[in-house]
């Protein structure tokens, strides 16, 4: 099912915040490095939030199961805290036996999130 357009644009607007914010920060004088920092951390956060707010709408049992057998890594820049501005984010989404069926729709519905958000 395709998210209502007031969806996409909340997560948009995350986004473009986020971006405001380094921006904004970039233009106080801060160094690169710092601004890269304030990129990966407020991603971090959008990743995270994205994440809870589709397995909110799963059964908690599901929630329990993938609570306890899966995981989210930021790779490459990301992982490192070192995000460029306008650069892709690179995940790796882990899971473990018993969690396979489940966890792929979760990412898949994830996915879309992001993609959404921009």
């Amino acid at each position: 099912a395709t998210p209502p357009v007031s969806a996409i644009a909340r997560k948009k607007a995350r986004v473009a915040e986020m971006r405001a914010r380094a921006r904004a920060l970039f233009d106080s004088g801060a160094s690169g490095v710092a601004v890269a920092a304030c990129l990966s951390e407020y991603s971090d956060r959008l990743i995270v939030e994205l994440f809870e707010e589709v397995l909110a709408g799963q059964p908690a049992s599901v929630r329990e199961r993938l609570a306890t057998r899966t995981a989210v890594v930021a790779v490459g820049g990301t992982g490192r805290g070192e995000l460029a501005p306008y650069s892709d984010i690179d995940l790796l989404f882990l899971y473990t036996n018993g969690a396979a069926t489940a966890f792929n729709a979760i990412v898949s519905e994830t996915v879309q999130a992001y993609w959404d958000a921009g």
